[in-house]
């Protein structure tokens, strides 16, 4: 498994985030008057124009020292692996303070701190967990075709919409940026335009009732989609992944599964149409 570092000096944040073409951000939802909500680092190119919102470095290290966060990353070449955790959550290594360069962020006044792993490992690395969501999405489509009740296949429906939603969003957000190479680029845009497609008949879905003679069909060609994006990804991007080894996916698999559990309790099907309309100005 791939070392990673963690930090909590603004300058060294800053230098690693602008040279692997990242910014400041953070989730808009979870905004409260002055206070920004989760911060994050966003990367372009993924679905994070419709979530996130850019901040000034100013603001962001103003929020990530009063949340009393670290950054955890891979300085390594083609490496995006970046994750946000608790300071009480990794060891200090060391308690020297880093100088400040001229025009830069100003420092924290914070130590370096090195670690391997975040302490609670996910029980799936990421390439493990999004096979297993792979599967469950699978498992409800069946009962989709099996349910005989309009308000079966409305609930199914909503569950197969939000494991959906979530489950895109975690590949846009973390995975993708994380894995992006010259080798898996091409890879990447295409299954960022197979969401949208998808994402799209959600949204058609989300304005019909289960008694429309379109609904069923609608969910069939939903579901081709998903299995043929499915194919591809497993097939092809998560072997190049392996192959790459661009970054920690038990850390990131923590990080995603996280994230996941938590679009899960927010009903993020709601936020698809939101998000294919951003989609179509672009």
């Amino acid at each position: 498994m791939a070392s990673a570092t963690a930090t909590t000096d603004h300058n060294e944040i800053r230098r690693w985030v602008e040279k692997t073409g990242g910014s400041p951000a953070h989730v808009t939802s979870t905004s409260d008057g002055d206070d920004p909500g989760i911060l994050r680092i966003d990367y372009p190119g993924y679905s994070g124009k419709q979530t996130l919102e850019p901040l000034e470095w100013d603001t962001w290290f103003e929020w990530f020292d009063k949340n009393e966060l670290a950054l955890l990353y891979q300085d390594q070449k083609d490496s995006r692996f970046n994750k946000l955790v608790s300071r009480e959550s990794v060891d200090i290594d060391g308690s020297s303070e880093q100088p400040s360069s001229s025009g830069s962020a100003k420092p924290s006044g914070k130590p370096v701190v090195k670690a391997s792993a975040p302490k609670k490992p996910s029980r799936f690395n990421a390439i493990k967990l999004l096979e297993k969501q792979h599967r469950d999405v699978e498992a409800a489509f069946t009962k989709f075709e099996q349910a005989t009740t309009s308000r079966d296949r409305k609930r199914l429906f909503s569950k197969i919409a939000d494991m959906l939603a979530a489950h895109t969003t975690i590949e846009e957000q973390y995975f993708y940026p994380q894995v992006f190479t010259d080798k898996t680029e091409d890879e990447l845009r295409e299954a960022v335009e197979e969401h949208l497609s998808v994402k799209r008949i959600i949204d058609d879905l989300l304005q019909m009732e289960p008694s429309d003679q379109q609904f069923t069909a609608k969910m069939k060609v939903m579901e081709e989609l998903v299995n043929h994006h499915v194919e591809e990804e497993e097939n092809e991007l998560f072997k190049l992944v392996r192959k790459e080894g661009v970054a920690d996916m038990s850390a990131l698999g923590e990080q995603m599964e996280q994230e996941f559990k938590s679009l899960m309790r927010q009903s993020p099907r709601n936020q698809v149409p939101e998000e294919t309309a951003e989609a179509a100005k672009l």
